[in-house]
């Protein structure tokens, strides 16, 4: 692997063909005899990665996508430097900090403290820059009671966190993002969200590994989606999103589809807002079950939500999902430049209506989404809340009933249904 400083407008990571090869043994004494005389006798083995090639620039966010198993770890592990690869070529230009399995790069027998400049030390940081920063380390962690204790007693949560805050302290070029941060606590987790959030806005690289894919497709500039080890797509993050979400509609098909248990609105919060209240009616009447007949009903939903003020104010979110939980429809105060007001308790209500309903004939479940101030980081929600039974007029076929003007005699005449 090349390793070289970073300069502006420049590639900071670059791959050709990468790939990573286990060697399968069908017993012991071969796998001694492998080490030995590596080259003694061709062995089995089991293909990860294949053929990877990408390139990442300076201030860019790839996102990486792709089912379990599909060689996303192995290919993260290759370019934090904690795998070797097989074959390829791996060029770095700059300093890279990587948050991946729980506790990377921790010794559990050593002392928070102590790992700290571990971890600086193998970032390149000296002691005394790392002395600089250790105070500020520490505050962002919340781990101050327990610094001078091994991280082996530890729980998760503070694992995480004091992982998550060395590693972008040290100003990386490149910053690699698994998913992490889900050990982490509500508070935490948003606040190690706008810590990346300012590392990508003064130039930080960053590779973002989600199975969120509405945050994958929101944060990257571009998206890889990894299938069995090889690049399936690399381009722009909707197109390969989308694919990606119908190669995985396909697989599932001949299975059968998990019931999703309701949710209802909860204390369960993220310590940063929560709703309080959703209610949902149709022509006036509410219950789990609502009958909606399409382009005549109006359909109603009123959110409740508290929150801390010292945080930004959230926005509201509504998603319309089939049964097999397929996106059909949303609309966010966010997009829709809705300014959502909040009380001197950090309390706030917002209602929505859709006169006319849009959808046609089918069913549909209501999913209600307390999101971060920008709705990208979900704070809280409730899904399958409300489930629609939609009738309508005529035979169209279809998902949604368009507005349309008909041209008749050179004139425009409104559709409407009697």
């Amino acid at each position: 692997m090349e390793s070289q400083s970073v300069s502006e407008s420049q590639t900071v990571l670059d791959t050709q063909n990468l790939g990573k090869t286990y060697i399968t043994f069908g017993s012991k004494w071969q796998h001694l005899r492998q080490l030995l005389w590596p080259n003694s006798t061709a062995l089995p083995g089991f293909s990860a990665l294949r053929n990877v090639t990408f390139s990442l620039q300076k201030g860019a966010v790839l996102g990486v996508i792709g089912q379990n198993g599909a060689g996303k770890s192995t290919l993260l592990q290759i370019l934090a430097g904690t795998l070797p690869q097989y074959d390829g070529i791996l060029s770095i230009r700059g300093r890279v900090a990587a948050l991946l399995e729980l506790g990377a790069g921790f010794n559990p027998e050593l002392t928070g403290r102590e790992n700290v400049y571990l971890f600086g030390a193998m970032m390149g940081v000296s002691k005394s820059e790392m002395q600089q920063r250790f105070d500020e380390i520490v505050d962002f962690s919340g781990v101050s009671r327990v610094i001078d204790q091994p991280v082996k007693t530890y729980s998760s949560g503070m694992f995480v966190r004091l992982a998550f805050s060395v590693a972008t302290s040290v100003n990386p070029d490149i910053l690699i993002v698994d998913e992490a941060l889900s050990v982490g606590d509500g508070a935490f987790a948003r606040k190690s969200f706008d810590r990346i959030m300012e590392l990508r806005d003064s130039g930080t690289s960053i590779i973002f590994c989600s199975h969120a894919l509405y945050q994958v497709q929101v944060l990257s500039d571009e998206v890889l989606w990894l299938e069995a080890g090889e690049v399936r797509a690399l381009g722009v993050p909707r197109e390969v999103i989308e694919n990606y979400q119908k190669f995985l509609d396909r697989l599932q098909t001949n299975q059968q589809v998990p019931k999703i248990e309701e949710k209802r609105p909860s204390d369960q919060t993220l310590g940063v807002a929560r709703l309080t209240n959703v209610s949902i009616s149709a022509d006036g009447d509410s219950g789990e079950v609502l009958s909606v007949t399409c382009e005549k009903s109006e359909l109603s939903i009123e959110v409740e939500f508290s929150s801390d003020l010292n945080q930004p104010c959230p926005t509201v979110a509504i998603v319309f999902t089939d049964d097999e939980g397929k996106n059909i429809s949303s609309c966010t105060t966010f997009y829709d430049h809705i300014h959502v007001e909040r009380n001197a308790n950090g309390d706030g209500k917002v209602v929505v209506a859709f006169p006319k309903f849009g959808l046609m004939h089918g069913r549909y479940w209501v999913n209600v989404l307390l999101m971060c101030e920008k709705a990208i980081m979900t704070l809280d929600g409730v899904y399958r809340f409300v489930k629609l039974d939609v009738e309508q007029v005529g035979h169209e076929v279809g998902v949604a009933m368009l507005p349309r003007l008909w041209n008749k005699d050179n004139s425009f005449d409104v559709a409407s249904k009697q």
